[in-house]
């Protein structure tokens, strides 16, 4: 089956177009992809994952971590039995809640700078005065 595979790519180059169709030049991307933080990717259910696996030690996740959940299940049977996932959540989203402050304060930094007027440049008289001994 892969020489068939080859021949359609061949095939594709090579077949006519329709009237009004242009075929544009190939562009082979050398740039490296933008990377992206885990936090733009993962759904909600990926997030919990995470945060469990990042914070929650591992005897906590088979000891502690379904107590809490049988607790939480008996005093609300309606949002469900998750075991660890409250516990990796709160954490998951205080380190988050660090990480924006410190990107506002490094972006507000950085508009301040912006904002600021540019130094005068030097008055060419004034640095020949201060070069005579």
């Amino acid at each position: 089956m892969p020489p068939k595979k080859a021949a359609t790519a061949v095939a594709f180059d090579t077949e006519p177009l329709p009237a009004g169709v242009e075929r544009l030049p190939r562009y082979v991307v050398k740039e490296k992809p933008v990377p992206l933080a885990d936090r733009a990717l993962l759904t909600p259910k990926g997030r919990d994952a995470v945060a469990q696996q990042r914070y929650l030690s591992p005897l906590y996740q088979k000891t502690l971590g379904p107590l809490a959940a049988l607790a939480s299940l008996i005093y609300d049977p309606l949002r469900g039995y998750r075991p660890n996932s409250a516990e990796a959540s709160a954490l998951y989203e205080q380190d988050e809640a660090i990480r924006r402050a410190s990107e506002e304060t490094d972006l507000r930094e950085l508009a301040t700078l912006a904002d600021s007027p540019e130094p005068a440049s030097p008055d060419p008289a004034s640095t020949k005065d201060a070069t005579k001994p």
